[in-house]
């Protein structure tokens, strides 16, 4: 009778894992054929569905000071912004867009991080990684196959971040055999010699970043609470670097032959978006801010303006720019609980902190030159996602 029971459970438990990733898997792609610049990832609207759900069948949440404090601001950041683009754009459709798009992406996160129960969505969001790689792959060898040189070169563009897989396989190395971790392992140096050959300068850069973080941690910022506070700063420099010596930067980039169209205008645009920070600091609205304000987007070679770079490519400016500067006090007061939080989740774990330390770098990695749309929302999500798993430990209070 126990055998029975012990095979129907084994069974029943790999039936659920096996659905589950399939979900994720299933999701990725449809989050392919629905998304763009700038709306919301559909996989985000989704996960929202499943936390909300999944918090009213466990009946459950979690309890603790950072995260309520997240929950507060995130709710904070959503009025704010929805009632300042309503006053600045007098719009109620982009109002209730900018309501929207702030409360799956904060929100979101807030309610993942409540759930007490957090395995019933690793195995979607494994499944989802999973067609997340394999979709590289797919086009990385159709690309191999083609004479057309515009298929390796939009390679990069769908190429997955090697630290947000890495985030990932932390989290799985304790729950998987020895031989899918080698397995994943070659997966994730495959990535990083793709990103080379790619040219994805950012996602290449964001594992040193992370590495060197690490370093810098065990070494010199020993102290935790430290570390986040400096952490936090970082955005700010790209941004006060474009302002405040943007021609000195354009000539070190021309002088090192690193001036390409990506980096001119990401230059230009957080140049312009310093300007529009100071001088109209209780923001502009969304469609100003994309249409109006960035008067210096760069030129392609036909003369037209490159529209698809209407973006400071700075998490801080995104925020501030549209919103101004009292919704970018809540963000990082916001993030600023979030860290604090990776730090208590890992508590206990082997190698935890090391771990919440790379995954802060990672995120303001991409908070730094990323604008905060499409996949990288996702990626942001996924690292967000790893590093909480570990937040439904027994040593959290439970109310």
């Amino acid at each position: 009778m126990r055998l029975i029971l012990k095979v129907n459970y084994y069974t029943s438990s790999y039936k659920m894992l096996t659905k589950s990733s399939s979900i994720g898997f299933l999701l990725f792609f449809i989050n392919e054929f629905s998304d763009s610049e700038f709306d919301i990832p559909l996989a985000e609207i989704i996960f929202f569905c499943i936390f909300t759900y999944n918090i009213s069948k466990q009946r459950t949440i979690i309890s603790n000071k950072y995260l309520w404090n997240m929950v507060f601001f995130s709710f904070a950041i959503v009025v704010w912004c929805t009632i300042t683009e309503y006053v600045l754009s007098d719009s109620v459709s982009n109002s209730f867009r900018t309501f929207v798009k702030l409360t799956f992406f904060y929100i979101g996160i807030c309610l993942y991080a409540l759930t007490p129960n957090k395995n019933y969505f690793f195995p979607i969001i494994a499944g989802f990684i999973a067609a997340y790689v394999i979709n590289y792959f797919f086009f990385l060898f159709s690309s191999l196959s083609s004479d057309e040189s515009m298929h390796t070169e939009g390679l990069k563009y769908i190429l997955p971040t090697p630290a947000v897989i890495m985030c990932f396989i932390f989290v799985l190395k304790d729950n998987v055999s020895k031989k899918i971790l080698y397995f994943l392992y070659l997966i994730l140096f495959v990535l990083v010699l793709s990103t080379l050959l790619a040219g994805a300068r950012g996602a290449l850069l964001s594992l040193f970043v992370g590495a060197f973080s690490i370093l810098l941690y065990k070494t010199i910022l020993k102290n935790k609470f430290l570390f986040v506070n400096i952490i936090l700063l970082v955005p700010f420099v790209s941004v006060f670097g474009a302002g405040l010596f943007y021609g000195e930067i354009r000539t070190i980039l021309f002088n090192m032959d690193y001036i390409t169209w990506s980096n001119t205008e990401r230059l230009i645009l957080l140049n312009e978006s310093y300007y529009i920070l100071f001088n109209q600091p209780f923001g502009v609205g969304s469609d100003n801010y994309i249409t109006e304000n960035f008067s210096l987007l760069v030129l392609d070679e036909t003369g037209q303006h490159r529209f698809t770079a209407a973006s400071p490519h700075n998490f801080y400016m995104e925020m501030s720019v549209p919103y101004g500067i009292f919704p970018l006090f809540f963000l990082i007061i916001f993030f600023r609980n979030l860290y604090n939080l990776f730090i208590d989740s890992v508590r206990g774990v082997e190698y935890g902190e090391y771990f919440a330390v790379f995954s802060m770098t990672v995120i303001t990695w991409k908070m730094v030159y990323q604008p905060i749309s499409g996949m990288q929302r996702i990626d942001a999500y996924i690292v967000i996602f790893c590093c909480l798993f570990f937040l439904q430990r027994k040593n959290i209070k439970f109310e």
